[in-house]
């Protein structure tokens, strides 16, 4: 099988910094490396989206390629049509399974092929590349299960299948190019159980859902499909307006979570949260929900044995060798005159701009247009190879067209516009290259070939936008100069190609910034009413608290008093009962008090070694816990954290002692973990424990103060929501996962210094 060799260069592009404009679009421009969909299959797509299309044409082309035939005749088999292996043929797999299902049979052969054929080199990893299928192909049945329980025209079962096995090919796409930087995301994603999105854009600068539209879109495939892989990590009540099929992201947005909640494949990150909420969103029930759930195993292994996700990958060989860089430059006929040779540069011109239009579509990105550019130039100016350049993105973009190597575009970084000098043969011809010019060409590579460069500058709206550089033997420049106007011509028509295809780009960048923001909007407004719920419960106990106090005052001190002149035995016990209660509300007083005002923290440097061990001592000592059910794993010993002593301390201890409480002694098993360096700015914490656990419900409140779901010896119910206030307040986070039978994990993240500027967190 032929195998395509990527250019690794962008996932050491950049710098250490994920977060740069300059470094994602890099890596977006080396998607343009995987190749393109196989002509059979892109026929097939044609053919099976033409109302007018026949049975016996769509047989005639899947019988041309003899994988998109193996592939559609093992889709027949699978259970449910009803035909035993080996008793199908490829006319009836198009009449049983429709062109729906032969559209998404071809779709997935041809994905799968193409990903296959990329040799990622020594830095990739098979089986991460193997899970992405995995759950992809799963998500991909999950889709179809859902759309087909759901009403409505917009619930089209095998376009479902399509999405949902191209929901996630972005991860694929990114592996493809990037494995070693990528392997670093999943990994990272898993260890720091944090959203495979938000690594990937501290990571790369960019993240799969933008990448899987990028090449989507390249691809041609529909917006139904463009939108789902785009857009199915948003909540589906928040999607923006103006889409092609809000529904079918609904789909493949619970369909992934259905997949992930069955842990088929690659599911870094938090869990999929409530999967059968957002079933009911689709207008399922939740006993559906579950059917569904039960039945996409069956049709995944249905569907990966189709697919050979099983089978071992095959020897893989490189498919864009090098060639030899010199190439003959053309040369215009000296014999003839002026006049014929004027006629016949007029004549290229005129096929260039045909030439041109032909190549041009209307959604190619930047560094598509120049290469077609510099692809244009190579034939009209016969050169051996052409180089464009254009400053009007940034970063900016390097494209080069060689007659016998094809094309390639890049982003170049640091570089800027730089006015010309005057041409050489008056208004529209061409200008001796500068050191500017030189340098540029030095970054790509350099021109090979006779002659001096020479710069043809691009032009829109009375701006340069881009320059064409190659090199041109002398008579040649000199009868090109004298083409002023045929030159002008092409200047303006592709700088206004350029100028177009930059607009375009930065409508898709404010696009995608736009969802990026609408994701941080959702998490900021979660944040926003937690505060200020905790606000409303922090003013009523302070003014409850106010308010108990001096009746709790004056009921323990006339108790007191009562008893000092009283000497009957049951009266006595009566009045030391009332004062015991009063003491004990008014201890619940001084608890809402704290809570409503705890004290300023005083944070300082804490070795979190030092101090863990002095708390498993503790509670190794003082409790049900004994040394070998109670361990600390530290990936650094040397950690720090930010943090005021004492209220670090009630944190644990209200921890743990909720822990050791919903466990039984016999099989208690606690676990106290931080994989963090004391490199890190933030420092990460995980306890474990193996109690009974807490169902969602539960889960829900558990950070209300006074709740509590325990009956027997219950205490306030203050612990959990006195420890978040205290993390908070120290500029930290806390947050809780568990499940009934199997235990509560609990999250901290902690300062591991103090802020740069002094009045943060005061």
């Amino acid at each position: 099988m032929t195998t395509t060799t990527l250019n690794h260069k962008a996932a050491r592009s950049g710098g250490a910094s994920g977060r740069s404009p300059v470094r994602a679009e890099i890596i977006l421009d080396h998607l343009n490396e995987l190749p393109a969909l196989p002509a059979v299959a892109v026929r097939v797509l044609e053919t099976t989206a033409s109302d007018a299309s026949a049975a016996s044409d769509v047989v005639r082309l899947i019988e041309s390629d003899p994988a998109l035939t193996t592939k559609v005749l093992r889709l027949l088999q699978r259970p449910g049509h009803g035909v035993r292996s080996g008793a199908g043929t490829v006319e009836r797999a198009v009449i049983l399974l429709g062109f729906a299902q032969v559209r998404a049979a071809a779709l997935s052969v041809s994905i799968y092929d193409v990903f296959r054929g990329v040799d990622a080199g020594e830095a990739g990893s098979p089986a991460l590349r193997a899970d992405l299928w995995k759950h992809s192909v799963a998500v991909a049945c999950a889709s179809r299960l859902v759309a087909q329980q759901c009403r409505g025209p917009a619930a089209k079962p095998e376009e479902a299948f399509v999405a949902g096995l191209l929901h996630d090919v972005g991860k694929l796409a990114l592996e493809a190019c990037l494995p070693k930087a990528y392997q670093r995301v999943v990994d990272r994603a898993v260890k720091e159980h944090r959203p495979i999105c938000d690594v990937e854009q501290e990571v790369l600068g960019v993240d799969h859902t933008v990448a899987a539209r990028r090449l989507l879109t390249r691809w041609g495939l529909s917006r139904e499909v463009v939108e789902a892989a785009w857009l199915h990590h948003l909540d589906p009540r928040s999607l923006p307006a103006g889409l092609a099929a809000p529904t079918m992201v609904r789909i493949v947005h619970a369909a992934d979570a259905l997949v992930r909640q069955l842990r088929i494949g690659i599911c870094a990150g938090p869990g999929p949260g409530d999967v059968e909420r957002r079933c009911e969103e689709l207008g399922l029930t939740r006993d559906q929900a579950r059917e569904l759930s039960a039945a996409i195993p069956g049709e995944f292994e249905a569907c990966a044995s189709a697919f050979d996700l099983n089978a071992a990958p095959t020897d893989m060989t490189l498919v864009r060798a090098l060639s030899e860089a010199n190439a003959e430059l053309g040369r215009v006929n000296s014999r003839l005159d002026e006049a014929h040779r004027a006629t016949l540069r007029r004549g290229r011109c005129f096929e260039a701009f045909r030439h041109f239009a032909g190549l041009l579509h209307a959604d190619d990105p930047i560094g598509t247009v120049a290469e077609k550019i510099a692809e244009t130039a190579v034939l009209l100016f016969d050169s051996g190879r052409a180089a464009v350049f254009t400053t009007i993105t940034d970063p900016a973009v390097a494209a080069t067209w060689d007659k016998d190597r094809a094309g390639r575009s890049q982003r170049l970084s640091g570089v800027r516009a730089e006015t010309g000098a005057s041409t050489l043969g008056g208004s529209g011809g061409f200008r001796a290259a500068q050191p500017a010019d030189i340098d540029l060409l030095r970054r790509i590579g350099g021109l090979e070939g006779p002659g001096e460069p020479v710069v043809l500058s691009l032009n829109h709206a009375g701006s340069e936008v881009g320059r064409v550089v190659l090199r041109l033997p002398e008579h040649a420049l000199s009868a090109w100069n004298t083409a002023g106007r045929e030159l002008e011509g092409l200047s303006l028509a592709w700088g206004l190609a350029l100028s177009h295809a930059a607009g375009r780009e930065q409508s898709e960048r404010f696009q995608e910034a736009l969802v990026e923001a609408n994701r941080r909007v959702q998490s900021a407004q979660a944040e926003l009413l937690h505060r200020k719920s905790l606000s409303m419960v922090s003013e009523m106990a302070a003014g409850a608290a106010h308010e108990l106090n001096n009746p709790l005052a004056v009921i323990a001190g006339r108790a007191q008093m009562l008893s000092a002149d009283n000497t009957d035995p049951a009266t006595l016990r009566a009045l030391e009962i009332i004062a015991e209660q009063a003491k004990r509300a008014s201890g619940i007083v001084n608890e809402l008090m704290s809570f409503a005002k705890p004290r300023q923290p005083m944070p300082v440097p804490i070795r979190l070694a030092d101090f863990l061990e002095v708390l498993w001592k503790r509670w190794t000592e003082e409790s049900s816990l004994t040394e070998d059910r109670f361990e600390v794993r530290l990936a650094d010993t040397g950690v720090q954290v930010y943090a005021d002593p004492a209220a670090l301390q009630e944190v644990f201890n209200a921890l743990l002692s909720n822990a050791v409480a919903a466990m039984k002694p016999e099989t208690a098993r606690l676990i106290i973990n931080s994989p963090s360096a004391a490199s890190d700015e933030t420092v990460r914490i995980r306890i474990e424990d193996n109690g009974a656990g807490m169902d969602a419900e539960v889960l829900e409140r558990a950070f209300d103060p006074f709740f509590s779901h325990r009956h027997a010896g219950r205490g306030r119910g203050m612990g959990l929501s006195r420890a978040l206030r205290l993390i908070e307040i120290g500029r930290g986070k806390l947050s809780l996962e568990s499940s009934p039978g199997v235990g509560t994990t609990v999250f901290i993240e902690l300062p591991a210094r103090a802020p740069a500027d002094p009045a943060v967190g005061t």
